[in-house]
């Protein structure tokens, strides 16, 4: 019986659904392109190894939503898909309930490697070969990565950027409380200058999180350990689905007789007129205690914002020697 269950769990794709964005319909379309050349050939349930069904979104109407109007978007067109597969769901967290879901943001300019804004970094070559002698890219190495991480037993979201590489097989990081987790690890003050830093006590409790500090600010906020590190953001969250079903309550997204609908900032984000909104420079700053946006977002967009994350807790996985290769 141990071998069966332990087959069971080995086959059992890490995730229900990957999702990759991309910032207009013809980056969406060569995403596509290449995720259909990755779907296994063996008769295997996963669109591609690791994943049961993948999805590329591109932000409303080719509009840069930023990575949280894009992730708010991203949960729009998920509930619409779940709903095809759950139509006796009757609540929001009905349709999400135990699903394994996967982020990854990708919809950047690639402003540091030119040759691939069309196709989008997360389809850069590394110098790596597949088991099976294919060349790989980044998006190979961040996915397969991920996909090393456990199964959760209740499901949660886990929100990565694309063309971010953290070998985190090597540490298997656990996300499992309630609220919103962070990612971090520790680097030197300058690579925090160019990255989100979180602060915490002494009980690695959040306190606050800065988003590109300058090194005055990160020593006056208390942010430098005494071995002149700061715990730097990884671009990672996970969050459990209460969570994210109160927020998208709370911003305008409800389920009714068997049909979504969406009023609010949800409505505004679908419809490409809330702007641009940052998953670290808005969202994870208000999230941290005392915290506000490091950029300014028009008053109702941020009034909205407030009222959803009212209540919601932060906390934080450190793991201080993991990998930062971000291209």
């Amino acid at each position: 019986m141990m071998i069966a269950a332990e087959q069971l769990l080995k086959e059992t794709p890490r995730y229900d659904w990957l999702i990759v964005t991309a910032s207009n319909r013809n980056q969406a379309a060569s995403y596509r392109q290449q995720l259909a050349a990755r779907r296994p050939t063996d008769g295997s349930e996963c669109e591609i190894p690791g994943c049961r069904r993948v999805l590329v979104v591109p932000d409303p109407h080719g509009k840069r939503a930023g990575s949280g109007g894009s992730t708010f978007a991203v949960l729009v067109e998920l509930a619409r898909e779940l709903l095809k597969l759950r139509p006796a769901a009757n609540s929001l967290i009905d349709l999400f309930a135990d699903q394994q879901i996967l982020i990854l943001h990708s919809g950047g300019d690639a402003r540091r490697l030119p040759p691939y804004a069309a196709q989008g970094k997360i389809f850069v070559p590394v110098p790596a070969i597949s088991p099976a002698g294919q060349p790989l890219t980044l998006f190979d190495k961040v996915l397969d990565d991920f996909c090393s991480l456990p199964r959760s037993h209740t499901g949660r979201l886990t929100i990565a950027a694309g063309d971010l590489y953290l070998r985190l097989a090597k540490a298997r990081p656990g996300f499992h409380a309630e609220g919103v987790m962070g990612l971090s690890c520790d680097s030197p003050v300058d690579r925090g200058t160019r990255h989100g830093v979180y602060i915490t006590n002494m009980y690695n409790e959040v306190t606050g999180f800065l988003q590109k500090p300058s090194p005055e600010v990160m020593k006056s906020a208390g942010a430098i350990a005494a071995n002149g590190n700061v715990k730097v953001d990884t671009g990672t969250l996970s969050i459990d689905w209460p969570t994210i079903c109160r927020w998208l309550e709370s911003l305008g997204l409800s389920l009714k007789r068997g049909q979504l609908d969406l009023s609010g900032l949800i409505a505004d984000i679908i419809h490409a007129c809330a702007g641009a909104i940052d998953l670290y420079e808005h969202i994870l700053c208000m999230l941290a205690p005392g915290g506000a946006p490091s950029r300014p977002l028009p008053a109702p967009v941020n009034a909205a914002l407030v009222k959803a994350f009212k209540g919601t807790r932060l906390s934080l996985c450190h793991i201080a020697d993991l990998a930062f290769l971000h291209l």
